[in-house]
């Protein structure tokens, strides 16, 4: 107990001899405490966000079937004598274009990756980084402008008859591959540089060529990171609002065609909110197509996070 006490007074006399350590010990504290408060506003307003859409949702299910919800294919809410709430279409639509903008991005966004880490020059990687950071900070009504005015004429003229709608899906899922190759290209080539070094040197000494090593040593070595990088642009392709309400022409339909119009669910949310009664089912219906969307968002990043923690885990063993 005295060695406990005297150190407290040394400490004490060390605050008082060196009063500008004890004022940076005091600054220290307070961002500490700034940076928890702000980390806990982040949580708190993710969670918040949570609840009110589950509180919004609920009277919705209460009033509709959820089996009817989701297995319907009818989305006619305005409808006076038989109101029909049908996810299957959107929901459908959803994945249908983010799985074709995927086919799109993933072999595009990861071989960009690879060159722009292992091949390009240092002149050509500090081009091709910056440009492909000013793609990401695009807003998403630009694109939409675009796929709206230019692409959709562009496949128009490529496919002619066809093409069964002007704004289809094939136009929303190109422009959603343009929109996640940042994202994909960004993660692919931060997981491919921080291969080790020693992996390429020992593939190359046992008579291994630059474009073997690559596909046999470097790629396989970074393949949790360029999932996680896979797995990330499915939830940002299939998060998408803007670009995909003016490209694909929002018909609720049960569409197979890539070349027919389709209604995606963020679509479905911007289209029929500022249309709806408060209070009604076809304003929780909505909320409910939220709650839909932000669980398989959640589900994405729950396991894009997963395959990295894993990756870490593996190399911690190592």
């Amino acid at each position: 107990m005295g060695n406990v006490s005297q150190t407290g007074n040394n400490r004490r006399v060390s605050g008082l001899l060196n009063p500008s350590r004890s004022r940076r010990s005091w600054v220290e504290f307070l961002i500490e405490k700034a940076l928890l408060a702000a980390g806990l506003f982040a949580v708190i307003f993710v969670v918040l966000i949570f609840a009110y859409i589950i509180y919004e949702a609920v009277p919705f299910f209460l009033q509709v079937n959820p089996l009817e919800f989701f297995l319907n294919i009818v989305w006619r809410p305005d409808s006076p004598t038989n109101p029909q709430y049908g996810l299957l279409p959107s929901l459908w639509g959803s994945f249908f274009i983010t799985v074709m903008a995927l086919a799109i991005a993933v072999p595009v966004g990861v071989v960009t990756a690879m060159y722009i880490s292992q091949v390009a020059r240092k002149l050509e990687r500090s081009i091709l980084k910056p440009l492909i950071e000013i793609l990401a900070g695009i807003p998403s009504v630009v694109y939409g402008f675009f796929a709206l005015v230019v692409l959709a004429s562009v496949l128009s003229t490529l496919f002619g008859e066809a093409v069964v709608t002007r704004l289809n899906a094939l136009n929303g899922a190109i422009i959603l591959a343009v929109m996640a190759l940042p994202t994909i290209i960004s993660i692919s080539e931060d997981s491919l540089t921080a291969v080790p070094k020693e992996y390429k040197e020992a593939a190359l000494a046992l008579g291994s060529s630059e474009w073997e090593t690559l596909r046999n040593i470097t790629l396989p070595a970074a393949k949790p990171g360029v999932l996680t990088a896979i797995l990330l642009g499915f939830g940002r392709a299939i998060g998408e609002t803007m670009a995909v309400l003016m490209a694909t022409g929002n018909s609720p339909l049960l569409a197979f065609n890539p070349l027919q119009s389709i209604l995606a669910m963020t679509a479905l949310i911007a289209r029929d909110f500022g249309e709806v009664a408060i209070g009604s089912t076809w304003y929780h219906s909505i909320f409910a197509v939220a709650l839909v969307l932000l669980i398989i968002t959640l589900l994405v990043n729950w396991v894009a996070t997963s395959v990295v923690s894993k990756k870490i885990g593996w190399r911690i063993r190592r």
